[in-house]
C-alpha cells in the first residue's frame, strides 16, 4: 500500500492507495449498452434524496456525519446508509464504480474536482438539472452548486456512477 499526502480544501487531507480496487455493495443493474455504463436510478434517486437532507449542516475536516461533514464523509456517510460501503477519503472514491462523462451524469453520481495541486481532491452528490451536493470547506455549510459555474466547470475531472 502506497501513503501519498495530498493538498486539499474541503476533505481530508491523507489519501491512501490501495492495490486491489474499490470494492462496493452489489444492487441489481439495470439496462447497460457497450459504450455506456450500468444505471441504479433507484440507488441515485435515494443518494441524491438523502444528500439533500443534510442541506446547511456545517462543515468539520474529518467529519462524516450524521451533524457535520466534509465532503468525503458526506459521501460515505449518504451511501453506507443506502448499504453501499465507500472509503474515507476522496482519493479513493474516486475509484469507486465506473466512469461517466458529464453529459451522462444522472442524480446519484458522483462528481470530482481538482481545487488545487494535481489530485483529485472534492467530491460531491449529483442532483440533476447540473446541480450537485457538497460539503465546499470551512465556515461553509452543505450546500448545492452548479457544474455550470465557471469555478466548478473548470475544476470539474469527472464523475462516477455505483451500484
Amino acid at each position: 500500500m502506497v501513503v501519498a499526502g495530498a493538498s486539499l480544501t474541503g476533505c481530508a487531507k491523507r489519501v491512501m492507495r490501495s492495490e486491489t480496487p474499490v470494492e462496493v455493495a452489489q444492487t441489481p443493474q439495470a439496462e447497460t449498452t457497450p459504450d455506456k455504463p450500468p444505471t441504479d436510478s433507484l440507488l441515485g434517486s435515494e443518494a441524491a434524496a438523502l444528500a439533500k437532507e443534510q442541506l446547511g449542516k456545517p462543515y468539520q475536516w474529518g467529519a462524516s456525519g450524521p451533524n457535520k461533514f466534509d465532503c468525503s464523509g458526506l459521501v460515505m456517510y449518504v451511501y453506507d446508509n443506502l448499504g453501499v460501503k465507500l472509503p474515507r477519503v476522496t482519493g479513493e472514491q474516486a475509484y469507486a464504480g465506473v466512469h461517466v462523462d458529464r453529459a451522462d451524469l444522472q442524480p446519484g453520481d458522483l462528481v470530482f474536482f481538482k481545487l488545487s495541486g494535481s489530485r483529485i481532491n472534492h467530491v460531491g452528490i449529483y442532483l440533476g438539472n447540473s446541480k450537485f451536493v457538497h460539503a465546499p470547506r470551512k465556515h461553509q455549510p452543505v450546500r448545492t452548486d452548479s457544474l455550470n459555474d465557471s469555478y466548478w466547470r473548470g475544476r470539474f475531472k469527472g464523475g462516477r456512477r455505483l451500484s
